[in-house]
């Protein structure tokens, strides 16, 4: 029998189909149950109810783990001096350090698409894993945030749509606040300096400010 879908269900077929591409029962569990082994067991049993009732699918992926990612990295408002972008690349490639494991990550299906007006069926190559389960995190640790401030959380697949307002380069994605005032989202993998520099200087250019997570 499918399930009766809860708020928290809403919640996360909201977020896996409107903001971000996949998750997995442990990040979920620190935001929607409890941060504890007895929270991701929970997470994994209702999602797998939610996949036999057609709203996820999932598959096995190899993806580093992360520890919890509770503020940026680096925080940038133009007219600001431009941070030590080789001290930032050392630690986004350090953190990185862990190795991969196999992990069950969930995905929107289409069905879910269409109740929500978003995207499904849209899983990450597998050199994006890594990255978007923590693009999951980023977004999930600011949609509390992101409510209070009267704002939206604008992802990629939505900018690409939209290319031309922002330049040729897009970010992972835009919080996008009442008035239009707008700050670049980027979850940094193991980036160099001269790619960090870049993307600063595509914000400069455009006058956007930024958070490098």
């Amino acid at each position: 029998m499918p399930p009766h879908l809860t708020d928290r269900d809403e919640e996360v077929l909201k977020t896996l189909t409107l903001r971000v591409r996949c998750i997995t029962a442990s990040i979920a569990a620190i935001y929607f149950w409890t941060n504890s082994d007895g929270g991701t067991r929970s997470a994994a049993q209702r999602f797998s109810l939610l996949e036999a009732a057609g709203w996820l699918f999932s598959e096995m992926r190899f993806a580093k783990s992360l520890p919890r990612l509770t503020q940026p990295l680096a925080v940038w408002t133009p007219g600001e001096s431009e941070a030590d972008f080789g001290k930032l690349s050392y630690v986004l490639k350090h953190r990185f350090n862990f190795a991969a494991t196999s992990s069950r990550i969930y995905i929107a299906t289409a069905k879910a698409a269409n109740r929500y007006g978003g995207i499904g069926e849209r899983p990450p190559r597998n050199s994006e894993t890594s990255h978007d389960l923590g693009l999951a995190q980023v977004y999930l640790e600011l949609r509390l945030r992101i409510v209070s401030e009267n704002a939206d959380w604008i992802s990629e697949g939505k900018l690409a749509s939209k290319r031309g307002a922002l330049g040729t380069k897009l970010p992972d994605a835009v919080i996008r606040r009442r008035g239009g005032d707008e700050t670049v989202i980027e979850f940094g993998g193991e980036y160099s300096k001269k790619k960090l520099r870049e993307f600063h200087l595509h914000c400069e250019k455009n006058s956007l400010g930024y958070e490098v997570w």
